[in-house]
């Protein structure tokens, strides 16, 4: 009977999302006990979120995203088993099988100090630095300052129309630019150092730079030191050159000049440049400072406006170097700071042609920083000029006039009584110690009538050539050559005045005098090398020169020895180097050597005042250092004559070096006593 308490209750619909686990049974309700329901299992997660959202990369935007997990875990365990073909299984195998460590067999760090070194584990920064800054903020202040900033946005805009005419106003044809690497954009590190960091890092790398060529040139470096030909002991009176090392420079313009530095003995100076005008545009230039210690590149390189005709060094300052120039200009560096320190101009005065050469006067005076130099150029004009505090001023320009012999002051034929009077003067000065000549200083006097010093209307000559006496007791002195073959004598103290002068007509020189060079053991003779193919030796107060040699070429360059009285180098076009030695043979050169192949020109010639070597400059750029034999460079030995004491005392090494300038000197004094005695024997 049913109770009548109890009401039917319909049963619950199951919904599409709604699942049962398995097991579940359905509570069967009092009067339905046997009724059987069916129960629909679904693999759905009722927990798995329906609104996932996730960013689709390839539309760049946020999109639903209709998978999602179904599965869901409520026990998971880890097993202890592994494959055998794993490799985790094979190392801990081995890990298993292997033997544990003697403890005596090895000791840890523990084992070797009885205390542990403490070690300090902080880290502490730099401390920033604070500033101060002050100022004022108005809107006036602003409206300037946005004012100022398009004010120059337009002149940059303008600027770059008047570079670019043809650019396009509008964006029109213009493509987009690539956006460049930023990489590249980015400083060097070098930019970032302080100055002192900077010169540390270039002498570091200069140093390591010098030792890669020491060992890359490690065979002629101990050629130079140690070489000699053999070949000169079999051979007496011939000697050779042996070639060493090649300077070739970046650019190909020809050598115009080399210049050995007086007091570093392995730097010398490389003028490049035409000496010939062949346009009127001005070309620029450059001076490479090289040195023996490095061959790859030059130590300083001086930049000019012009080809570089002409360079010399400053005897009482090493950093200071003097060059001519193609347009007429001087210009003074400092080469330390590889900087210009003045130049010439049309405001401070310019030669109107190349400067053909320049000397430094003895006059410079270190302690009030003052130097003074004069420049000889081919439009006739000498030049002195002075450098003080910054400024370069002209003192004197002189011209120079063919006159001939009407300007002498010096031993002129018709003039006996000049003669006289200079033989005086010249001997009272090279008598005197160098102590007395930088007290009193000796000034030549002009006794010639004064209608004779009238200056008479000839045509200028060029100044092809100059140089200064390098005895200090006539450091006053200096000689210069004409492009038509006139050698002249004079002084700085005089201006229109000359000491003396070879000409033509006294057996001088038909043609442009190239290069003019002074000995330094005996201070009253010169060479000079000349275009008509004549080197000439010439002795103060002789009009005509001792004696003439034909080398069969125009002569290019010449220059005596510094330690050896007697010899001479000179240098032609045909690419030859002729060196004398007047000791072992007087009439002819003991070697005769090509230098410079054929396919450039021999332009330029220096010896070096402390080694046994000399430069070669071509028109191809190259400079070539050679070495001479033994037979080239036979200098005067000390020998002790005094074997009257049984005990040898040591000389001083000033007394043997004051009786090796005496052997020297006595060597070049025969060569001109042999000369006179073959002028009379030929009748002249």
């Amino acid at each position: 009977m049913q109770n009548p308490t109890l009401k039917q209750q319909k049963p619950k619909e199951v919904g599409r999302n709604q699942s049962f686990t398995v097991g579940e049974v359905a509570q069967p309700t009092a009067p339905k006990e046997t009724e059987e329901l069916t129960r629909v299992l679904s693999t759905l997660n009722p927990n798995a979120p329906h609104n996932v959202v996730r960013y689709a990369h390839g539309v760049k935007a946020f999109r639903q995203d209709p998978t999602s997990g179904q599965t869901h875990f409520h026990v998971a365990i880890d097993g202890n088993f592994q494959f055998i073909d794993e490799d985790n299984y094979q190392m801990n195998q081995q890990k298993q099988d292997a033997v544990l460590r003697n403890q005596f067999n090895f000791s840890t760090r523990g084992t070797q100090t009885f205390n542990l070194a403490a070690k300090s584990t902080k880290v502490e920064t730099a401390r920033l630095e604070v500033q101060d800054y002050s100022g004022q903020f108005s809107k006036s202040i602003i409206y300037d300052l946005y004012k100022k900033k398009n004010k120059g946005e337009k002149k940059v805009q303008q600027q770059a129309n008047v570079q670019d005419p043809l650019k396009f106003n509008s964006n029109e044809g213009l493509t987009q630019k690539q956006e460049q690497n930023k990489d590249e954009n980015k400083p060097s590190a070098l930019l970032t150092l302080s100055a002192q960091q900077s010169i540390q890092i270039k002498s570091s790398l200069a140093l390591a730079e010098r030792l890669v060529t020491e060992k890359n040139c490690d065979e002629i470096i101990t050629d130079f030191a140690l070489w000699e030909d053999e070949a000169d002991q079999y051979q007496p009176g011939k000697g050779s050159l042996f070639p060493l090392w090649d300077f070739v420079p970046d650019q190909s313009k020809p050598v115009s000049c080399l210049e050995w530095h007086p007091r570093y003995q392995d730097i010398f100076a490389v003028g490049y440049g035409q000496k010939s005008i062949s346009t009127t545009i001005n070309k620029k230039s450059q001076i490479n400072i090289y040195s023996l210690k490095n061959i790859f590149h030059p130590e300083k390189i001086l930049e000019t406006e012009s080809d570089v005709i002409c360079l010399a060094w400053s005897p009482d300052n090493e950093n200071l170097l003097l060059c001519g120039l193609l347009d007429g200009n001087v210009n003074l560096f400092d080469v330390s700071e590889q900087k210009l320190l003045a130049s010439s101009s049309t405001t401070t005065g310019k030669h109107v042609e190349l400067v053909s050469s320049v000397g430094w006067m003895s006059e410079s005076n270190a302690d009030l920083q003052v130097v003074q130099f004069i420049s000889g150029s081919f439009d006739g004009q000498l030049i002195q000029w002075s450098y003080q505090l910054g400024q370069l001023k002209q003192l004197v320009k002189i011209p120079v006039y063919d006159t001939g012999l009407n300007n002498d002051i010096g031993p002129v034929v018709e003039e006996k009584k000049t003669l006289t009077n200079f033989q005086k003067q010249f001997d009272a000065v090279k008598d005197r110690t160098k102590g007395q000549l930088d007290q009193d200083a000796t000034i030549l006097i002009d006794y010639r009538p004064v209608q004779m010093k009238e200056q008479n209307q000839n045509p200028l000559v060029g100044i092809s050539s100059l140089k200064f006496n390098m005895d200090p007791d006539f450091n006053w002195m200096f000689a210069f050559g004409a492009d038509n073959g006139l050698v002249r004598l004079t002084s700085t103290a005089y201006t229109n005045d000359f000491h003396q002068s070879y000409t033509q007509a006294n057996q001088g020189h038909s043609s442009l005098v190239h290069s003019i060079a002074w000995n330094v053991f005996k201070p009253d003779i010169l060479a000079t090398a000349s275009e008509d193919n004549y080197l000439k030796i010439f002795q103060i107060k002789k009009q005509q020169p001792l004696y003439t040699y034909d080398l069969q070429a125009p002569v290019t360059s010449v220059t005596f020895s510094n330690t050896v009285s007697t010899v001479l180098v000179a240098g032609t076009a045909f690419n030859n180097i002729h060196i004398f030695d007047f000791e072992q043979n007087k009439e002819k050169e003991l070697c005769v050597q090509k230098v410079v192949p054929d396919q450039a020109r021999l332009t330029a010639v220096s010896m070096n005042q402390f080694y046994p070597i000399i430069t070669v400059g071509d028109s191809a750029g190259v400079v070539r250092v050679f070495k001479l034999s033994p037979n080239l460079r036979k200098r005067a030995i000390y020998v002790n004559d005094d074997k009257s004491k049984k005990v040898q005392v040591q000389v001083p090494v000033e007394e043997q070096k004051k009786q090796i300038m005496d052997k020297e000197l006595a060597k070049i004094t025969g060569y001109v006593d042999w000369c006179k005695k073959a002028k009379e024997a030929n009748g002249e």
